[in-house]
Formats: C-alpha cells, structure tokens, sequence
C-alpha cells in the first residue's frame, strides 16, 4: 500500500494523487510540497482515485491548499468514492474545491449526506 503522494507537475496544472490512507503522514508530505508549488500554476486536481481513508489532518491539508493558493483558478477534486465524496461533503467542501466524481461535475447537494 502507497504511503506517500505522487505529484506530477507542469507549468499549467499540478496533479496529485493521493494513497489509500490519506492521514497525518501523508499530509505532513503534503503540506510540504504545497509550500513549493509556484505562484503561476493556476490549475490543481487533486485525485483521490485510491483513497479509502481520510482523517481530520488531511481536511486540514485540502484546506491549506485552498487558501495557501488563492491565485488558482481550477483546484478539482476528482476520482472519488463514495465514503470519501461524503465527507468532502458532509465539511463542506464543495464550496471550497469543484468536486468530480465518475468524470462528472458534482453541484451543490446532489449527493444526499446521511448523519447518525
């Protein structure tokens, strides 16, 4: 099992992907880099196509990228699951990032999210 992201980057978009667990390890690495990406990289997707497991750091990670980037135009998060697409939600972050799921735009509350 990955631990780690895998970043590929050009000068237009920076695309990462994230392992099955996207916890407190992955998202101290991720943070870094988030640090040395340049200023005119404008589009971001952040692939959680292999993520099973997200914990309060890595929220906190996504969250960083928002606001630690404000000059970016595109920040997608795409490749969901299920379980992962409702807890974007459930925090609220489809107002943050444009959320794709099975190649298609995700709008506000057409997934229905289910609190015990």
């Amino acid at each position: 099992m990955p631990l780690d992201i895998e970043i590929k980057a050009s000068e237009e978009k920076v695309i990462i992907k994230f392992p099955v667990r996207f916890d407190m390890t992955v998202a101290e690495n991720f943070r870094d880099a988030v640090r040395k990406f340049p200023k005119y990289v404008l589009n971001y997707e952040l692939d959680m196509n292999n993520t099973e497991y997200m914990d309060a750091a890595a929220l906190g990670s996504l969250m960083l990228l928002k606001y630690d980037k404000p000059e970016a135009i595109n920040m997608d998060v795409t490749n969901c699951s299920k379980e992962i697409l409702h807890l974007l939600m459930l925090m609220n972050y489809d107002a943050l990032f444009n959320i794709q799921t099975d190649n298609s735009e995700l709008h506000e509350r057409d997934v229905a999210v289910h609190v015990a």
